[in-house]
């Protein structure tokens, strides 16, 4: 089959036949768990999910998000391997593009080479851009002083590369490379701290302290809801790294800490592709971020 039978018709209200296979399989005044909450999708318009639950009113429904996530949230080998290769693939793509950037040139130029690099590479074709920003220059170009942030990455398999690079178009100044240099090393304190049986905020509450002790600075995160990282596999997906998260790390788990400084350049925000093992955690991509790259 290409594609799924969907009933088009032009009622307002369209029975999808679920409440038939409910009750064919004696389920219809059964307690039934769907994906009602973050991250999870239903499938159905809301006004056929009215529909359905008239037709089985002795049916309660409840949400299955912590069944769901539970087990999203523990990568198999498979899924771990897929998460290490798209960074291999995403990170090819940009330090390949990065060679050819020049003062002059859009963030959307950008985005279209690396485009192009992530399909020759091997990435979903259906992936999309990384977020480029930083450019200051007339009519939205980069110029010389200006830091080129790239954030995000391509698919592979379904599964997602979210990182950050940093580049500087001509010499840094001292700012720069302070304000990068320091906060790759406090983004790899956090990385040693996770291991199973830490939880999301700890971290997020170490790294709060790890930024106070640096005089001047803002960080990003002022407020506990605020993340400073999450998991990923299929999107963007739970724990959330931050103070009211209590999840605590297992192994298989596959996160992208990026704790954040606001600065007059924007978001200085490192992140790497982080998976949790037994005995605490391993690097999917590489440790290259912590170099400030410098665009000639």
């Amino acid at each position: 089959m290409i594609y799924p039978d969907v009933p088009f018709t032009r009622e307002p209200r369209t029975d999808w036949g679920i409440h038939g296979v409910l009750e064919d399989r004696g389920l219809s005044k059964g307690r039934l768990a769907i994906e009602m909450g973050r991250n999870t999708w239903l499938g159905i318009p809301l006004n056929d999910f009215t529909l359905l639950r008239e037709q089985v009113p002795q049916a309660e429904f409840v949400d299955s998000s912590e069944i769901v996530w539970g087990c999203r949230m523990i990568k198999s080998e498979w899924e771990v391997a897929c998460l290490e290769h798209v960074c291999v693939i995403g990170q090819k793509a940009w330090y390949a593009v990065l060679e050819e950037v020049q003062v002059g040139m859009t963030p959307r130029e950008v985005q279209q080479r690396i485009l192009q690099r992530y399909l020759e590479f091997g990435a979903d074709i259906d992936s999309g851009p990384p977020m480029a920003m930083g450019a200051s220059g007339p009519n939205g170009t980069f110029q010389k002083g200006d830091i080129l942030y790239l954030d995000g990455g391509p698919a592979f398999q379904g599964y997602q590369m979210d990182i950050t690079r940093r580049a500087v178009f001509g010499t840094p100044s001292e700012r720069q490379r302070h304000e990068h240099e320091e906060m790759w090393d406090i983004m790899f304190e956090v990385i040693d701290r996770m291991k199973p049986g830490a939880s999301m905020a700890e971290l997020f509450e170490f790294s709060s302290k790890r930024m106070a002790q640096v005089k001047g600075w803002r960080d990003y995160a002022d407020h506990p809801a605020k993340r400073i990282g999450h998991g990923i596999g299929l999107e963007s997906e739970p724990p959330s790294m931050s103070a009211v998260d209590e999840t605590l790390l297992a192994e298989g788990m596959v996160l992208t800490p990026e704790p954040k400084l606001e600065s007059v350049d924007g978001l200085v925000n490192p992140e790497e592709q982080v998976a949790v093992t037994a005995t605490g955690c391993r690097l999917l991509s590489d440790d290259t971020g912590g170099q400030l790259i410098v665009i000639a």
